[in-house]
């Protein structure tokens, strides 16, 4: 699936996973656990092509159209554990191998 649009309008930026770009793609695991219940597994490489060709073709893509991406501009390449439900006050848990965890906790949204 190729968007533009944001599919859940929202996204979670973690800390840096250092030595990425050296690794093979499917040493480099993820797992998502919500309520500490294990819901969805993966790799880089469950990324068609992994996510750095998932990168290379919207920035073709880009290109080829006159449509230059700022710098900074954040590129999400792919759901690696799939996608789940989560409702209002549960936690998840994001695991990166090597790297690290996110977690959060849905919680209902304040008025702007």
């Amino acid at each position: 699936m190729v968007s533009d649009f944001g599919n859940n309008a929202g996204l979670i930026v973690g800390p840096e996973l250092k030595g990425w770009a050296d690794a093979a793609p499917e040493s480099l695991t993820v797992e998502t656990r919500i309520e500490g219940e294990l819901v969805g597994t993966g790799s880089f490489a469950s990324i068609p092509g992994t996510p750095v060709q998932a990168v290379a073709f919207l920035l073709a893509h880009c290109r080829a159209r006159g449509i230059a991406l700022p710098a900074g501009t954040l590129i999400t390449t792919g759901a690696v554990t799939g996608i789940h439900d989560i409702a209002l006050g549960q936690s998840s848990t994001v695991t990166f191998a090597p790297g690290g965890a996110i977690k959060v906790r849905t919680v209902q949204a304040q008025p702007r």
